[in-house]
């Protein structure tokens, strides 16, 4: 069992404008059974109405270039160009929910070279992924997508949590996993569903534990998930940076500091050469300052 995504890594998904064809791809010839069958899944991204499925022109060798549609049903595809040129393969049409379309080719002349094009139907701009397989299951294959980066903030001490959408921008269901941060880190990452439809978002949650200590954390979050092929490509990314910014309770900016963390707390005041508090009642050592002249710690 054998399959192939398309656009390859790290190409994000193909762009197509409204009523755009376009360029020819190369397919490999993978074809399984019997009779030799390949299938060529597609999925459409689109937001808004749309105008009726994509048009798919398939070509094999020198063969003319070939409409694989419903009507008729079978399309008939020949590697040259001659009017008594023999069929090399035929393929069948179907248009299955989610924007997904199956092109099922039955090879009977192997060793053909194959190439494939797609015209946007449709007044949007429109991407477009599609998968070569050997076996019908095996052309069912995930396209994971989230955001590059999420920052958050807390309180010292707390827990909080925050939501990383999973774009499923592919031809089959996207599995999610528990994990894809470190054993040691603040963050853990949960899926909220285990399974995303082609076409649909996921989510998954995203908690954070945070120290004692006003600060930054940083850290790296790797969906763990059934698509092998994604990395941190734009549209294909799998990697997400996680930032997080720990403050102190509200509380403790109203409460004035204590001795020891005046030792080290220099004066703000514009042209004051002071360089600590004398204590939490008291003024400065050199300026004498109240430590209500200088404004809130």
């Amino acid at each position: 069992m054998v399959f192939r995504v398309f656009p390859t890594t790290p190409h994000p998904p193909l762009p197509l404008g409204a009523h755009c064809k376009s360029g020819a791809f190369d397919l490999p010839e993978l074809a399984g059974g019997n009779p030799p069958t390949m299938y060529i899944r597609v999925k459409r991204l689109r937001e808004g109405p749309t105008s009726g499925p994509p048009t798919f022109l398939l070509q094999a060798g020198a063969g003319p270039t070939v409409e694989v549609t419903r009507h008729p049903n079978v399309s008939h595809i020949r590697a040259d160009t001659s009017p008594d040129s023999p069929d090399v393969a035929t393929a069948r049409f179907a248009q299955e929910p989610n924007d997904v379309y199956l092109l099922k080719v039955f090879v009977e002349v192997p060793g053909q070279s194959w190439r494939l094009r797609v015209v946007n139907n449709d007044a949007e701009d429109r991407e477009f992924i599609w998968v070569v397989a050997d076996q019908e299951p095996e052309s069912r294959q995930p396209w994971l997508d989230t955001p590059h980066s999420v920052r958050l903030s807390a309180t010292c001490g707390t827990t909080v949590r925050t939501i990383v959408t999973v774009r499923n921008r592919g031809t089959g269901p996207l599995a999610l996993t528990v994990g894809g941060t470190g054993t040691e880190s603040h963050f853990t990452a949960t899926p909220l569903v285990p399974t995303v439809v082609p076409g649909d978002d996921g989510e998954v949650m995203i908690q954070f534990v945070a120290p004692n200590t006003p600060g930054e954390i940083q850290d790296e979050y790797v969906v763990v998930s059934s698509d092998a092929g994604a990395t941190d490509a734009a549209g294909h990314n799998n990697h997400v940076a996680l930032c997080a910014t720990i403050v102190r309770p509200d509380s403790d900016h109203d409460k004035p500091p204590d001795d020891e963390e005046l030792s080290t707390l220099p004066c703000d005041v514009p042209g004051c050469g002071c360089q600590n508090f004398e204590s939490a009642s008291a003024r400065c050592r050199n300026c004498g300052h109240d430590i209500t002249s200088h404004g809130a710690i």
